[in-house]
């Protein structure tokens, strides 16, 4: 009966079959470091961009608001001196119609104040809307960004058990090999002993 033969590896091609590995591995790591740069300067740019359009915005609506009062202002100022004007022109007319046309004068002028604390607060709260919505997105990607790195974590927590299993692996056919190396200078010796009493 013929003895069926199983191929053994050989030293240099177990250490060749462990580069190889290695080599992927270390590929498969770069890339997943490279795919974390990336999204974090995509982040960062998304970032900047945000922030840059929100202040772009507040500065419009600072802007446009400072405009308004300063527009609101003027034009109740003028209407103080029309309307003093129109005092001094029509003072003929008796002090009731100077009153009726003061209280008118300063009536308008409160309206257009109020009217432009209203539109300020309105303008202020779409502003608020506007930043949450940014730090929401900031913040969904963060997190995104810290599962991604998770990943990135336990992938080399299983390379690093790998490595481990591997070196267990080498060091067991290490030891086979030098037992079997060490039977056959056995049978060597025990076949020259048999031969010398024969």
């Amino acid at each position: 009966m013929k003895k069926n033969k199983s191929k053994k590896i050989t030293v240099q091609e177990l250490a060749r079959i462990m580069t190889d590995g290695f080599a992927q591995i270390r590929k498969e790591n770069a890339d997943g470091f490279a795919l974390a740069k990336k999204d974090n300067e995509n982040l960062a740019a998304t970032m900047a961009d945000g922030f840059a359009q929100i202040r772009q915005e507040m500065n419009k609506r600072f802007k446009q608001v400072d405009k308004d009062m300063a527009d609101g202002f003027a034009q109740a100022e003028k209407e103080r001196e029309d309307g003093f004007a129109q005092i001094r022109k029509e003072n003929a007319d008796g002090f009731a119609q100077i009153r009726k046309e003061n209280a008118d004068g300063f009536a308008r002028a409160k309206q257009d104040n109020e009217d432009l604390a209203k539109q300020a607060n309105k303008d202020n709260e779409d502003l608020a809307v506007i930043v949450k919505g940014g730090f929401d997105e900031v913040n969904g990607r963060i997190t995104l960004l810290e599962r991604r790195q998770q990943e990135t974590n336990d992938r080399l927590e299983l390379v690093k058990r790998e490595q481990e299993e591997i070196k267990l692996r080498l060091t067991n056919v290490a030891y086979k090999f030098e037992l079997d190396t060490l039977e056959k200078r056995t049978q060597k010796v025990e076949d020259i002993v048999l031969r010398k009493k024969g």
